[in-house]
């Protein structure tokens, strides 16, 4: 329907006789387009919320066509229409179906190597993120690439956070598995790409997401060094967990002690980054039941925690100075005299 209706207009403006009939459709109405394309979209909705609802569809590789074709409909309405707001459910659309083809032809297996639920869906939505980028490469139009660019910055973005909600649904690390860490380390370094890009070469649309998009960036790498610093089995004990986690803190640090401009705003968001994980890393080690509580509830900690972690301690508390001494804040100084 909605594409009959697009040629329809085509033909309307080039070779009318071919689609004009005998009586004319009454111009104080609505148009035959706004029908043809309401009723597109109706059936396309509905078509979804069936798929969604009913079990037997839900799980049928035959039917995972339905949803793509709603997705493909909101676009033709979106280009035909010229509404730029259809483009949102029809990028909605085809992330529930890649989500879909995920869960029904490797969900099983994932599940059984130890990832969760959570983890399907980051899938769905790269493999979104992925199609978005070849379509924002693909067309030349400003508007659409403007649009493909804010909605990848708002799919990536949804992927760190589900992976944090994932995390925090399930603390224990001694009971993550190997490639539970080793997908939500791959898919948070591809989420932190598309900041980064967005950040150091802002494209069409992005111009004023710059600082966010560099501090999401700052959050993927974060994530992405702790799973792979967490593979190590080593590391995901109480006594050298901090050591581990310091590392994206280090490499912070390292970028803004070596940057080329003292004052560049690079080494300013790489100073902050260091400064909250530094801040963040002696609150883990002073407050030893929030520890427990996020890392090992079902471990109990005894004072020997402070003592093996004291060298990471020692050794943070130098670098904060340092980071006081590349202009940070006196709280920097204060603490990490204490």
């Amino acid at each position: 329907m909605a594409v009959a209706t697009r040629l329809g207009e085509k033909l309307t403006h080039s070779r009318e006789w071919i689609i004009a009939g005998k009586y004319p459709v009454d111009s104080k109405g609505p148009d035959a387009r706004t029908w043809m394309y309401l009723f597109a979209a109706t059936i396309s909705i509905f078509s979804e919320l069936r798929h969604l609802t009913s079990v037997l569809l839900i799980d049928s590789h035959a039917q995972l066509i339905s949803t793509y074709l709603g997705a493909t409909t909101f676009a033709v309405l979106a280009w035909g229409w010229s509404k730029k707001s259809l483009y949102v459910p029809s990028l909605l659309f085809l992330t529930i179906a890649n989500i879909h083809v995920v869960r029904v032809f490797a969900g099983d297996n994932l599940i059984r190597e130890g990832l969760s639920n959570n983890h399907v869906l980051c899938l769905g939505i790269a493999l979104t993120l992925i199609q978005a980028t070849c379509a924002r490469l693909a067309t030349t139009k400003q508007e659409i690439v403007s649009y493909l660019n804010r909605a990848s910055l708002v799919l990536a973005a949804l992927i760190l956070a589900i992976l944090s909600a994932n995390y925090f649904t399930n603390p224990n690390l001694a009971k993550i598995s190997t490639w539970r860490f080793l997908t939500s380390g791959l898919l948070s370094y591809f989420a932190g790409l598309y900041f980064r890009r967005a950040s150091r070469h802002p494209g069409p649309g992005e111009e004023n997401y710059v600082s966010i998009c560099e501090s999401f960036y700052h959050f993927g790498i974060t994530m992405a060094f702790w799973c792979t610093v967490l593979l190590v089995p080593w590391l995901r004990r109480p006594e050298t967990t901090l050591f581990g986690l310091g590392l994206p803190l280090f490499y912070f640090y390292l970028r803004a002690e070596f940057s080329n401009n003292s004052t560049s705003e690079e080494m300013v968001r790489f100073r902050n980054s260091a400064s909250i994980l530094g801040f963040l890393i002696l609150g883990l080690y002073t407050f030893r039941g929030s520890f427990q509580l996020i890392m090992f509830p079902d471990v109990i900690l005894d004072y020997n925690y402070y003592h093996y972690n004291s060298p990471a301690i020692i050794i943070l508390g130098v670098v904060l100075g340092r980071l006081h001494a590349l202009r940070g804040t006196i709280w920097l100084a204060c603490y990490g005299g204490l």
